[in-house]
């Protein structure tokens, strides 16, 4: 099987950068995008109802309409589910900032306190899938836990502390 190739943005920026995990026997790169989108999209208000563990994969698979070997066409398992929508929130909330064009403030200081804010307002829209992958990553093998720590790591924690040291540089911290 290949790995799914990783969801890029329309000027082909990498929203995310971590290898992804979710395998997929297709070879169509645009397919397996949309599929991953569509299990996301459609699977969310079954996780959130029911939990990550009381949720079996054939209710995953009915959920975003597919049968169960066409789910696992996209998908090898529900942490692969758990994982995407990981990736999918790291994705709207880097949407959330683009479009509030934080990188485009100048002062850091200004820059931080729109981020914060922003974030702060993603985490309030956006808060069962928050607290949900949140929640249950913990439930998660090695291998998907550590992407995902890898994910944190590359794109909340570099952006915070980037931003951060820009303000420090400014206006050193006493």
């Amino acid at each position: 099987m290949k790995r799914a190739i990783i969801k890029r943005h329309k000027n082909n920026q990498e929203l995310v950068s971590s290898d992804d995990l979710a395998l997929s026997s297709s070879k169509n790169a645009k397919l397996i995008e949309d599929k991953h989108e569509q299990i996301i999209a459609r699977v969310s208000k079954v996780l959130f109802a029911k939990g990550f563990h009381p949720t079996t994969t054939r209710e995953l698979a009915e959920a975003s309409g597919m049968s169960m070997g066409q789910f696992y066409h996209y998908v090898s398992s529900k942490d692969d589910v758990l994982y995407l929508l990981h990736k999918h929130m790291i994705n709207l909330w880097r949407k959330s900032l683009r479009a509030s064009k934080v990188e485009d403030i100048a002062d850091p200081l200004k820059r931080l306190t729109v981020a914060i804010r922003r974030s702060v307002d993603f985490i309030a829209k956006n808060d069962k899938l928050f607290r949900f992958v949140f929640t249950e990553s913990k439930n998660l093998d090695r291998e998907h836990l550590r992407t995902i720590l890898k994910l944190d790591q590359e794109h909340f924690i570099t952006f915070w502390r980037g931003l951060l040291e820009e303000v420090n540089k400014r206006e050193p911290i006493k």
